[in-house]
């Protein structure tokens, strides 16, 4: 088993519920018990946290459900796999029989039979300065293991079904754990400025791994990983601080614009930008303000979106289609209707600079650099 799969395999390997989905379960229990205590508590609506209280037990089960018929069966058939081609002919090596390691781990299915299909994902980058602009986004191809050309699924609706829910599913984890760290920090009496942003923080400690969770069912991990590069300092300063500058910029501009549009079309826009921090609020206060909304936001929203999402799509549609989808996506997840606009033009635009780069770094440095911007001119 150890040579099969990592720590993380392994902790949903065995009889469920296995250590990983507790560890799944963990923040949404304490979420739930944190706020059985504030059902009761005069400064919050007692409807208002019911219905926090139902979703939650929803989200409970979902994760306990989802983790027992997905993730534990996953990783515990990928263990039959493994053991059973030990055995096994080379002629035979995909189908697995029924007994065995598979009726150890509960897989009633007779056979299986599962893919192996290696493309190309990596590039090498020159930034000598002998090569042009253009051979600046071009690749060499080297092979990586583990990445499908269908994802979880060949069949395009359940493709999609697997997008969407994963999509939701981050969506309302991020929401409701980020929640249920505001209810307990605000009961050890952090300011609500403080608590808010150190939640949010917490918060994609969860969501990030969630994240690569989904790209490992339905990606490549290695191709993720490889989008992550950094290389030599040539290619570091090109792609963090060169692309993004002028990308800021552009993006800036088409907002400068966009504003105008609204403003002619529905009035001023009334985004509450109150999130509980201002300019005298503290060094403290600030600096995790911006350590949430303008470092570990970006990360976790590209991993989703660009990192996730887009390949997702655009592996049964072209770029464009990816690019168009996951930025509207990317948009609806912000709610308020005028920053909706605001994120999906900045998803276009990152979602052309991660095909066009194939790497997520400018994506995630233009990201940092317009929540920076935002932070000090709009929240603060």
């Amino acid at each position: 088993m150890d040579g099969v799969l990592g720590p993380f395999g392994r902790a949903f390997v065995g009889d469920s519920p296995t250590k990983g989905t507790l560890v799944l379960l963990a923040p949404f229990v304490g979420g739930f018990l944190a706020g059985l205590w504030r059902l009761f508590h005069p400064d919050y609506s007692f409807f208002a946290m019911l219905l926090v209280e139902i979703i939650l037990l929803g989200i409970i089960v979902s994760i306990f459900v989802f983790s027992n018929r997905y993730i534990e069966a996953h990783f515990n058939k990928k263990i039959g796999h493994f053991s059973a081609s030990l055995s096994t002919s080379s002629d035979d090596a995909g189908a697995i029989t029924k007994g065995g390691i598979l009726s150890t781990v509960g897989i009633t299915e007779s056979t299986y039979l599962i893919p192996r299909i290696r493309v190309a994902t990596s590039q090498i980058w020159d930034l000598s300065g002998d090569s042009d602009l253009r051979e600046l986004f071009e690749s060499d191809k080297i092979g990586y293991p583990e990445k499908s050309e269908f994802g979880a699924s060949e069949k395009l609706w359940v493709s999609w079904l697997i997008m969407i829910f994963f999509t939701l599913l981050w969506w309302i984890v991020s929401i409701l754990i980020s929640i249920g760290f505001y209810l307990i920090l605000s009961l050890l009496g952090m300011s609500w400025g403080l608590a808010f942003s150190i939640s949010g923080i917490l918060t994609y400690f969860i969501v990030v791994p969630m994240t690569a969770l989904f790209i490992h069912l339905d990606g490549s991990l290695s191709a993720t990983r490889e989008m992550l590069r950094i290389g030599s300092a040539k290619r570091a300063v090109f792609l963090l601080i060169a692309i993004p500058l002028l990308v800021t910029i552009i993006d800036l501009i088409i907002n400068v614009a966009y504003g105008i549009l609204w403003i002619s079309l529905f009035g001023e826009p009334s985004s509450n930008t109150d999130i509980g921090t201002y300019w005298d609020s503290g060094i403290i206060d600030i600096s995790f303000t911006i350590l949430y909304v303008a470092i570990f936001t970006p990360i976790a929203e590209e991993l989703m979106f660009r990192g996730y999402l887009l390949d997702a799509i655009k592996r049964k549609h072209s770029d464009w289609v990816a690019i168009i989808i996951s930025s509207i996506l990317f948009g609806l997840v912000h709610i308020d209707p005028y920053t909706i606009g605001v994120a999906t033009i900045g998803g276009i635009i990152y979602g052309w600079l991660r095909i066009r780069t194939r790497s997520l770094l400018p994506c995630i440095a233009c990201h940092m650099m317009w929540n920076l911007m935002a932070t000090m001119l709009t929240y603060l």
